[in-house]
């Protein structure tokens, strides 16, 4: 048989391993001609939603069987889709979008046809296309415009939390040569930023706007100027370029798929673009373990494809098991929330009661890992959006800002901190930022692991850490990687070797091992080292994402994710499916905006 049937690792698990993998592989190497069919997933939500009313129509993700070779991806996923469409009696589905990131469909089926689908040939996994929530305060709470001790006066938190002006003085590492893809409502132009249109995935269009306004203020705090205020407003690296990547409607809601989708474009665009940092300022409910949700497959991917991804870690603390999607994810790095009294000293610092809290539902991870501030943050306004509608005039500052609180807030801190650190040191991986920020954070004394992670961000003794040529340890050791992940890379990684960072990584133990048959759920698989692994010297990156065109056209192109373009077709008329979103706005979440 030939060799080039086989997946070849160059540089394998530490001897330590062998033992437990050879194990592993000798359960997963099941020949796939012999495998029993089994019935697709359903997520439990899903299934016992459809239980109660099978004739319903549910929004879903659709996910296909991996595919042995890759040129068979495209095909296999096809199938799935006329599945989807199959007329049956009249109960015919509709695929909304494809989901080439995590090999499969967003679509509209009735319960009884999810159930039907199930059982098809080649569909792996359905789950629910879940309500995404923007991670800020938008309750009706309102100070008076006129009270400049709490909105004017106010210093700008997001840099004292990150430390941001003394590491610019002493380094000038304020994140120049590096872009953060800024996940939500859109960007407004405004002339304190270096923003850049990424893509309007509401109607396909590439310029900047934001009627809804919440990604305006996000982008601010990452990398305002401040210059329309003589700096006081500064974001915490103001000289990083900001890219819009439009995900929400102009009310702040979103599906899981609109976010695949927005990650999908990243990923493409990384390296035209120099995208390093994603911020996803939004979260849904969890509603299973990270292992099988689609939305944390999509950012691991992201992550694993060389871009640091944050998230915020929602607001429905304070009870434990309140993180959100995908923050509950072990890979990326969740944010809370902290209230800095006004002070750079931490000692009088305090979590605001709606910071969500870990352990993560479900799985039960140590979340979230950071915190930084977002409580009564200022930063840009796009004029007369939805969210000041929301909101009233009690949180616009002035004609140029507006204050927010919220994770939504939060998260971009520690965005703009990674730039930093990327700016100062392009070389690092996601899973060494990561260890970067979590090894300089400050702790806060008498406060749980699930409330604060490691502690306060610190943008000063980051880049510090960054420059200083030390050797860094990956984070995220041990950590495994969802199984819709597992299948989604499957045919990716086939054929090609992946390099091991790690040097006590070199037995050639696993020449032979069968990737067409293996098992990804193996034991194997989940003593892998993951965060040693060199994705960008791994197969797929000759999918060629990033060298995808078309995009100012507004259009998506005729060919398929395999063959180096999106699939074929337009975002349903460039519309989202008429403009309804499951009838979801801005987290009415009442926050209290403490002081």
């Amino acid at each position: 048989m030939s060799m080039t049937r086989y997946q070849r690792i160059t540089r394998v698990a530490s001897r330590a391993l062998i033992g437990v993998l050879a194990i592993g592989l000798v359960l997963g190497l099941v020949p796939a001609a012999t495998a029993a069919r089994e019935d697709a997933t359903i997520e439990p939500a899903l299934a016992a939603a459809i239980a109660l009313n099978p004739k319903k129509t549910y929004r879903v993700i659709v996910q296909a069987e991996p595919s042995k070779r890759d040129s068979d991806r495209s095909a296999d996923r096809e199938r799935v889709g006329k599945e989807i469409e199959k007329d049956d009696a009249g109960d015919r589905g509709r695929v909304r979008h494809t989901l080439g990131l995590i090999n499969g469909f967003a679509a509209d089926l009735t319960g009884k046809r999810i159930l039907k689908l199930a059982k098809t040939t080649g569909v792996k996994a359905i789950s629910g296309d879940h309500l995404v929530k923007m991670s800020a305060d938008t309750g009706t709470l309102a100070i008076s415009i006129t009270d400049t001790t709490s909105t004017v006066a106010v210093k700008s938190m997001q840099t004292l939390v990150a430390q941001a002006p003394s590491t610019w003085s002493q380094f000038g590492s304020a994140g120049q040569g590096v872009t953060v893809a800024v996940l939500d409502s859109g960007i407004a132009p405004n002339p304190e930023l270096d923003a850049a249109f990424g893509i309007d995935l509401t109607t396909g269009g590439t310029s900047l706007s934001d009627a809804g306004g919440h990604g305006t203020h996000v982008a601010g705090i990452i990398g305002g100027s401040g210059s329309q205020l003589g700096g006081k407003y500064k974001g915490a690296s103001p000289s990083a370029r900001v890219l819009s990547v439009k995900v929400t409607s102009d009310t702040g809601a979103a599906t899981y798929s609109s976010i695949i989708k927005g990650l999908q474009w990243v990923v493409a665009n990384r390296k035209i673009q120099n995208i390093r940092v994603v911020n996803l300022s939004v979260g849904a409910t969890a509603s299973t373990s990270y292992k099988n949700d689609p939305l944390a497959a999509a950012v691991e991917m992201t992550w694993f494809s060389g871009v640091v991804v944050v998230a915020s870690a929602g607001n429905s603390g304070s009870a434990a098991g309140t993180i959100t999607v995908p923050g509950n994810d072990p890979f990326i790095i969740t944010v809370g929330a902290s209230n800095q009294k006004n002070t750079v000293d931490l000692i009088d610092d305090v979590i605001p009661s709606w910071s969500s809290r870990g352990p993560t539902a479900y799985d039960s991870l140590q979340k979230p890992d950071v915190v930084a501030g977002g409580n009564r943050v200022i930063s840009l306004r796009s004029p007369g959006s939805y969210i000041e509608t929301v909101l009233g005039i009690g949180r616009i500052v002035d004609q140029y800002y507006l204050r927010l609180s919220g994770t939504s807030m939060a998260a971009p801190v520690v965005s703009g901190v990674a730039a930093m650190i990327l700016s100062a040191n392009p070389s690092l991986s996601p899973n060494q930022v990561k260890s970067i920020i979590l090894s300089t954070a400050k702790p806060y004394t008498n406060i749980g692991v699930n409330t604060q992670g490691a502690g306060s961000v610190d943008g000063l003794a980051a880049v510090q850490l960054a420059r200083s040529g030390a050797a860094i340890a990956p984070a995220n050791r041990g950590a495994v990687p969802s199984s819709v992940f597992a299948r989604s890379i499957y045919t990716l990684a086939y054929g090609a070797p992946l390099i091991w960072r790690d040097s006590a990584y070199q037995s050639g133990a696993w020449d032979s091992a069968s990737w067409d048959s293996l098992l990804w759920n193996s034991a194997a698989w989940e003593n892998l080292c993951w965060e040693c692994i060199n994705w960008s010297s791994a197969a797929w990156t000759s999918v060629s994402w990033e060298s995808l065109t078309g995009w100012a056209s507004g259009s998506w192109g005729s060919g398929s994710w395999d063959s180096g373009s999106w699939d074929s077709g337009s975002w349903d008329s460039g519309s989202w499916d008429s403009g309804a979103w499951d009838s979801g706005q801005w987290d009415s979440a009442l926050l209290s905006d403490e002081e």
